[in-house]
């Protein structure tokens, strides 16, 4: 049987062909030569039912993977997750600032929109606000249209759509902050897995699970040692007994309290809360509602480590470098913001996988090496510290054809 308790079984359309033949010459006592697919008939027919049934298969397996969610993608480990309360971070918009230049006085609305950048230097951005030029120049941040990582570098947003009398040019004097897509099926499995331990107990993973629930954290990393003696775990020397916390992004001081505030409630008390120290610490004292005593509480906000490749590709015949430029670093940048967590690790075939998956027209082969701002080469694959986030800028993509 296809499902059985040890799971579904499904025949190949190899398998499927060699039943129908099988079948068949037992009920017709005829013999079926298997390698005639072109002009007779019953193996033509045999090859355009299997190939049907080998799709239907194929749905089958897609629906039954969809129940388990270290299998599931997509729609179904976003429907799987919600079950237990938990949806995925919605992708976010590129923004950039730009600089209108015209006469005085000028006023350019609210969604007026301008130009360039993208795979094809045509992507197109809205203004979130209303401005008057005044001193011949003002800036103002313009949106992309379409949500996610959308690239565009220095002076390349230079054209405007949506005419405006007065108003003679745009530029954009740094590149585009880019946005992120949905929220990647693995980082989406790991908070849905992190939030069936939140009302487990104050274990480093019920935290971990209390602090990716708020919505102003992006990520958050949670290490242990239970143990009575000093430990490294992750690389990090933990004193006995002793937790660390490690939150992205830099919290307001509003958010600092209320995750201090969740801290002292769900780290169990003796347990010591270690910080580094220094200007990444965030060092809080909470007082119990009703009472005069207090606790310290600490964590550390994560830190970004400005990565910078080399691309080298083989072009196809009649391409140049600018026709995969773009989309190699959409590629790039769209990886680093949406697929590395702090202390992702970063390999050469993420990455390749990256460009491939974005089906860049003109690439025959592709290889990335990988260096740190300003200058130091690391070897692939490369793992950061467990506090760190990688980040890559278009401008720190550097295209060699061979």
């Amino acid at each position: 049987m296809p499902l059985s308790p040890s799971g579904l079984t499904l025949p190949t359309q190899a398998q499927i062909i060699d039943a129908m033949v099988s079948d068949y010459e037992a009920l017709t006592g005829l013999v079926l030569d298997t390698t005639r697919t072109d002009d007779q008939a019953t193996m033509i027919s045999i090859s355009i039912v299997t190939d049907r049934i080998a799709a239907c298969y194929e749905a089958l397996r897609g629906i039954y993977d969809g129940t388990n969610i270290d299998a599931a993608e997509g729609v179904q480990l976003q429907d799987g997750s919600r079950l237990v309360g938990v949806d995925p971070d919605p992708a976010s918009y590129s923004t950039a600032t730009v600089s209108c230049l015209g006469t005085n006085g000028t006023v350019i609305p609210q969604g007026t929109i301008v130009e360039g950048g993208g795979d094809d230097d045509d992507a197109r951005w809205t203004t979130t606000s209303d401005i008057t030029i005044a001193g011949g120049s003002t800036d103002v941040l313009v949106q992309a249209q379409i949500a996610g990582p959308t690239v565009a570098a220095a002076s390349s947003i230079n054209k405007i759509v949506t005419a405006v009398a007065g108003w003679t040019s745009v530029t954009n004097a740094a590149e585009a902050t880019p946005g992120l897509l949905r929220e990647s099926d693995s980082l989406l499995r790991r908070k849905r897995r992190a939030s069936l331990t939140v009302r487990g107990s104050s274990s480093s993973s019920s935290v971990l699970a209390n602090l990716l629930a708020l919505d102003y954290v992006n990520e958050a990393v949670v290490i242990q040692n239970a143990s009575n003696a000093t430990a490294v775990v992750s690389g990090k020397t933990l004193d006995a007994n002793a937790i660390w916390v490690f939150l992205n992004p830099v919290l307001t001081a509003a958010q600092q309290d209320s995750v201090a505030a969740l801290l002292h409630k769900k780290v169990a008390a003796g347990t010591q809360m270690m910080n580094s120290g220094g200007g990444t610490a965030v060092v809080k004292q909470v007082t119990d509602e009703g009472k005069s005593t207090s606790r310290q509480v600490s964590w550390d906000s994560g830190s970004a480590q400005g990565m910078y490749l080399t691309v080298s590709v083989d072009l196809a015949p009649g391409y140049v470098a600018a026709d995969v430029e773009p989309g190699i670093q959409e590629a790039l940048v769209e990886f680093f913001t949406s697929s590395l967590g702090m202390g992702s690790t970063l390999t050469e075939y993420g990455m390749i996988q990256a460009i491939v998956l974005r089906g860049v027209e003109g690439l025959e082969s592709v290889s990335v090496g990988a260096g740190i701002l300003p200058s130091t080469i690391v070897a692939l694959p490369y793992t950061p510290s467990i506090d760190v986030t990688l980040t890559l800028t278009a401008s720190n993509i550097m295209l060699v054809v061979i």
